[in-house]
């Protein structure tokens, strides 16, 4: 019979018990738990290795960023087209020069290019024929001067001095060159002051001088036809003079222009509508029945089209004060738009 001792000794060991494996049977009995342990000790260090990886990979993918996708390094930018370019240039063996450069385009083939007769340009510099004061209108027959009038709007041109720019409008009725001069000298001084632009009229042709300092610019003026007409109420009515008589209609691509007999005068929006419908039914003038539907919206006259793919609008027009007065020559300023090279 065995003898159990019912006490423990200093390190917790059982003893007493004669004959059995203590340790074994511990050991034993822990291997399941030791197993739960070992399993998350093993997920543990497999989440480690997973951290270093990712460290790894991302430091590579940053270090490859930095390098080849950074504005800052164009030599190695990979969106910079010049890297992809295998060619140098080099002038007298050196990258740079002061003279010129050069970029091969993707066409280039392999080989050397050599640049010859380098040649250093000519400052830009204007003729003295351009440099002049005046401006020199065409040749007026007496049928044309008798039609400057203020009922046919083309009694009118601005005129910009030195950056003022002022509208000159024509008295009309002239039989002569003479008197077309006179006249046009006389709304000249009043505008920008005695002495500042002399008109003569040479070989029946006018000639507007300046000194050579001043700046002189001469341009059409705009009809007010169109604002007059389709931008502005008219149930008090209008009447039309030649200066807002004139307009253009665009419809699609084709674009034509309409002139409405200046002195008389409507009475509303629903009157003149039915005049500019007839011109715009016009077979030749305008653009034929029934493209255009001219109406009265709210005591304005408005344009519809009658296709709804076609648009249709409209816009003003210039007056003809310099081809009646003979002035509408390609140079409409006594000074260089830009220079010439000589």
């Amino acid at each position: 019979m065995s003898y159990i001792n019912t006490y423990y000794n200093s390190v917790t060991r059982m003893t007493g018990l004669s004959g059995l494996d203590v340790d074994g049977l511990v050991f034993q009995l822990m291997q399941v738990e030791r197993l739960k342990v070992d399993s998350v000790s093993k997920s543990r260090q497999l989440l480690l290795w997973k951290q270093e990886q990712y460290r790894e990979i991302t430091s590579a993918l940053q270090s490859f960023s930095n390098e080849y996708f950074n504005a800052l390094k164009p030599a190695t930018d990979m969106r910079n087209s010049s890297i992809y370019n295998a060619f140098a240039v080099k002038y007298d063996g050196q990258d740079t020069n002061t003279f010129f450069t050069a970029v091969a385009g993707s066409g280039a083939k392999v080989g050397d290019y050599t640049i010859k007769n380098i040649v250093t340009a000519a400052t830009a510099r204007q003729t003295g024929a351009k440099a002049t004061g005046g401006l020199f209108g065409s040749v007026l027959t007496s049928e044309n001067i008798s039609k400057i009038s203020s009922s046919a709007g083309n009694n009118v041109f601005a005129v910009e001095f030195n950056g003022v720019k002022k509208n000159i409008v024509l008295s009309g009725g002239f039989t002569s060159i003479g008197e077309l001069g006179a006249d046009m000298q006389n709304k000249l001084d009043e505008a920008f002051g005695s002495g500042k632009i002399t008109v003569d009229t040479e070989g029946d042709r006018l000639t507007l001088n300046t000194s050579n300092t001043n700046t002189l610019k001469i341009s059409n003026t705009m009809n007010e036809g169109y604002n007059a007409i389709f931008n502005s109420d008219l149930s008090s009515g209008i009447k039309l003079t030649g200066q807002n008589n004139k307009f253009r209609i665009t419809l699609g691509s084709e674009q034509k222009e309409f002139e409405l007999t200046p002195g008389v005068e409507y009475a509303d929006a629903n009157a003149l509508a039915q005049v500019i419908q007839t011109l715009v039914d016009g077979a030749e003038l305008g653009f034929g029945e029934g493209k255009i539907t001219v109406k009265v919206d709210n005591n304005r006259i408005v344009l519809e089209s009658a296709d709804p793919d076609i648009t249709v609008s409209a816009s003003a027009v210039e007056n003809k004060g310099l081809e009646a007065t003979g002035l509408d020559v390609a140079n409409r300023s006594n000074k260089l738009d830009r220079c010439q090279h000589l």
